[in-house]
């Protein structure tokens, strides 16, 4: 069992408080301390949507039963049970910096039906300016296609900016919101 298989959207902290927010489609930026619930609450997030999701599909599904199927209908289902596309930064970089498998890799980022972005800021890479490049260029294809992406970052809204340029936080605020959580770690408590 790992280690957000039980985050639920239903315990208090700050983050999942502001996270009951998310309609999907949107672009968020998570930023705090670290420790203060980011990757907890996102987890909590995406089990929620999973369950919605299944629950949506067994409903249509169930309309079906004992009937043929048609393509329309299982595109249906199919959009009902989609995939997320979880990634830390530090994972992200390595694999864009691995230029014989970069596309297949940006592609992916580019068009999941749901990015998440952890840890974005604690990544190492010393050839920074290509990584932004690459990392605005994710964030403006899946701004253009109302993808939803959710990215978590310790760093402060600001270093964000400095850190990655405005564009990026422009555009997620255009196509979502950026949040700033000022709660302290709440791990060991």
């Amino acid at each position: 069992m790992g280690k957000y298989d039980n985050a639920e959207m239903n315990d208090q902290t700050e983050v999942i408080r502001k996270l009951k927010d998310f309609i999907e489609g949107q672009g968020i930026i998570l930023s705090g301390k670290y420790g203060c619930g980011k990757t907890y609450a996102i987890h909590a997030l995406l089990h929620k949507l999973r369950r919605d999701r299944q629950k949506k599909h067994d409903d249509l599904m169930e309309g079906y039963k004992n009937k043929t199927v048609s393509w329309d209908d299982m595109n249906k289902s199919t959009f009902y049970s989609y995939e997320v596309e979880f990634i830390k930064a530090n994972e992200m970089y390595r694999n864009i910096k691995n230029f014989d498998k970069q596309d297949g890799y940006v592609d992916s980022y580019k068009y999941a039906a749901m990015l998440v972005i952890d840890d974005l800021g604690a990544e190492y890479c010393p050839d920074s300016g290509f990584f932004q490049s690459i990392i605005d260029e994710i964030i403006d294809v899946r701004y253009e296609l109302g993808r939803s992406t959710i990215i978590s970052t310790n760093l402060s809204i600001v270093d964000f900016r400095n850190r990655y340029g405005g564009r990026i936080t422009d555009r997620i605020k255009e196509w979502g919101w950026v949040y700033e959580s000022k709660e302290d770690s709440l791990r060991g408590k």
